[in-house]
């Protein structure tokens, strides 16, 4: 009953049409086959849980995820700002709060959660930062973000070089570009903006994080998509002809 409420105060607005995930995996599957633009996502989510999921999905794609939970504790949201929730919303919510906050959601802004701490703040400003790097980050090709992820880790030209197999020339010629494209002065600049996306103690491989893209289209006249997943879990698509993710 309550996912049927939900899915009816957003599809009659007229702005949104809605699915359904019942676990992690589904969730996933639905957002990239939908290029979903926000996941609403439930904190009792299967099977480990909706902050395990939020870090999951915004890891993976660029859908932008708003935790929602009964009464969330002041620790369930700091989990929730380090796993890279973009919102908050408690289970008892008007719908016109929940028609504004997918709405600001879609636009990619950040809304405030209802609880409030020194510490919560601080993890709010982290993720502005985190958030801004990352995007910064995405106008790299996939190399040489995978060159800027290993100098973040303290490798030296050779070492970066003998891990992707490449020549350390080719190694200063993809610094070079990192700086350009960046807009930042020197190497230790770079890694710092890297640290500030990804953290300083990252696991990565050579590969580096996948590149994430800023427009995707569900097709002609479909315009913008969003996922909601909720025990519950929606997903859902704006209608805006001509409007893209």
């Amino acid at each position: 009953m309550f996912s049927e409420a939900v899915r009816s105060v957003l599809e009659r607005s007229g702005e949104f049409e809605v699915a359904q995930a019942e676990s992690l995996d589904e969730l996933l599957t639905v957002a990239q086959e939908t290029a979903a633009a926000v996941a609403l996502v439930d904190l009792g989510l299967p099977p480990r849980g909706g902050i395990e999921a939020v870090a999951a999905l915004t890891d993976r794609s660029s859908t932008c995820a708003i935790l929602w939970s009964s009464d969330p504790a002041p620790g369930t949201v700091v989990e929730a700002i380090r796993a890279n929730a973009c919102g908050f919303l408690p289970r008892e919510v008007a719908p016109a709060i929940l028609l504004e906050t997918v709405r600001a959601a879609s636009r990619g802004e950040t809304t405030a959660p209802p609880v409030s701490s020194p510490v919560i703040t601080r993890e709010l400003q982290r993720a502005t930062r985190r958030r801004n790097a990352r995007g910064r980050i995405a106008v790299l090709t996939e190399r040489a973000r995978a060159v800027l992820a290993l100098v973040a880790r303290g490798y030296a030209n050779s070492q970066v070089a003998g891990s992707l197999f490449i020549s350390r020339a080719t190694v200063k010629r993809h610094m070079h570009a990192i700086l350009g494209k960046l807009g930042v002065p020197s190497r230790r600049d770079a890694a710092t903006l890297y640290e500030d996306a990804y953290g300083s103690v990252r696991a990565i491989d050579a590969r580096a994080p996948a590149a994430r893209s800023s427009t995707s289209h569900a097709g002609p006249g479909d315009g913008r998509r969003m996922h909601f997943p909720t025990p519950g879990e929606l997903a859902l698509r704006r209608r805006q002809t001509g409007s893209s993710c």
